[in-house]
């Protein structure tokens, strides 16, 4: 396995989870190598070679390649509707053109948590947009909230959940708390801004993780009985 940064969903996790994650493939006999990208492959009818960023070469015979999400909006006329890493939309999700609509991996809209443009491409928010953007085209003015990207995954006998922002930038306004008990494993990180939650990790005993999506997309200050939930978890 050849992941390009320095730990597996490293656009989901921070370094501490994703060292748990990494050590988890690993352990089930997984071959990992971090910081490095297949640039080119060979072969003759079949591949039979990966050539890699370092110069160096793996003999393979079959590839499995995973990158993410990024939309194709060539065919788009950017002089006519706005245009960034996807389609640029209002809280209508309405694109520069008036009746022209935009929903899903494509839709550039406000992240709840950043209050920015943003791509989420996950399949709740796709839900979402769509029938909004229905809704709209149907003549009934709905806004959406803006989109919150989250994401639950088990990696072997690792449970793992993710909401908002997760890895903050050092000098923002930006208070994190966190908890690990290795030999569980059990890992807990809390961001949050202006009293109020804005991301979370969860490695394990994800069961609260609802609880706290619920109080990423309300955006309410923190009571005192929700700060206790977030420091008994």
């Amino acid at each position: 396995m050849l992941i390009s940064s320095e730990y597996p969903l490293s656009m989901q996790v921070d370094d501490v989870a994703g060292r748990m994650i990494l050590d988890k493939l690993k352990s089930n006999g997984l071959t990992v190598r971090t910081g490095i990208d297949a640039v080119a492959f060979e072969g003759d009818g079949n591949v039979r070679e990966a050539h890699l960023s370092d110069g160096s070469i793996l003999p393979c015979d079959r590839v499995i390649v995973g990158k993410g999400v990024r939309p194709a909006v060539g065919f788009i006329p950017t002089d006519r509707i706005p245009v960034d890493l996807g389609v640029l939309v209002n809280t209508n999700l309405q694109t520069g053109i008036p009746g022209i609509y935009a929903a899903g991996d494509v839709a550039e809209c406000t992240d709840r948590v950043r209050q920015r443009p943003w791509i989420n491409a996950i399949w709740p928010e796709a839900v979402m947009q769509g029938r909004i953007a229905g809704m709209n085209m149907a003549g009934r003015p709905v806004s959406y909230p803006g989109s919150l990207g989250r994401n639950v995954i088990r990696i072997f006998d690792l449970n793992v959940m993710t909401a908002g922002i997760v890895n903050p930038e050092n000098d923002g306004p930006y208070q994190t708390f966190s908890r690990i008990q290795p030999r569980i494993p059990v890992y807990r990180k809390f961001v949050l801004k202006d009293n109020r939650l804005v991301g979370f990790i969860l490695i394990n005993r994800i069961e609260t993780g609802g609880n706290l999506v619920s109080l990423i997309q309300r955006q309410l200050p923190l009571t005192d009985s929700d700060m206790g939930l977030l420091k008994t978890i």
